[in-house]
């Protein structure tokens, strides 16, 4: 029944179908209060570019600030499936974790958001396959090291910055 799948859907259960990029993609948008950006390397150093065909996608601030604040809380409040990664607090990190049950057996360990909260710069998702543990506990550390290897080379940048002037 409809019912059914709402009310698993609503808990993060039941058939849902998404590659990591459509993953990421839906957290960008969550970020830029549904601005759509054309998803590519973040390497090539433009990753703010708009979409040639943006499609607006409608949530109230007061429904877009309610689920910011229960994805910030995941990562960042004792008792958050993420919280155990240990994301340092000045990263205002956003993010849900995920266990997926695999057609092949076993789970695959989801971490996917964006940070900062404030500002947000970087949409990110780590999908583990066949991981021996649940989100919070393989895919999130995995986002924890990335984050801190960026803001370790911005420190870098912005010392050198302030040494050039």
């Amino acid at each position: 029944p409809l019912e059914a799948s709402v009310i698993n859907f609503s808990i993060g259960q039941g058939e849902f179908l998404a590659t990591p990029l459509q993953v990421a993609y839906s957290y960008a948008l969550l970020a830029n209060n549904g601005k759509r950006l054309r998803p590519h390397v973040i390497a090539t150093g433009d990753y703010t570019r708009e979409s040639d065909h943006p499609e607006p996608v409608h949530l109230s601030s007061t429904e877009r600030t309610a689920i910011i604040e229960g994805l910030w809380e995941v990562a960042n409040e004792y008792g958050g499936t993420a919280y155990r990664a240990d994301f340092d607090p000045s990263w205002n990190v956003v993010g849900k974790t995920g266990t997926a049950e695999n057609y092949q057996g076993g789970v695959d360990a989801w971490f996917a958001g964006f940070y900062p909260r404030s500002n947000p710069k970087y949409a990110f998702v780590s999908h583990i396959e066949q991981a021996d543990g649940h989100g919070g506990d393989v895919a999130a550390p995995i986002i924890r090291e990335m984050i801190r290897m960026i803001e370790t080379e911005n420190d870098s940048i912005d010392s050198t910055t302030a040494l050039a002037h």
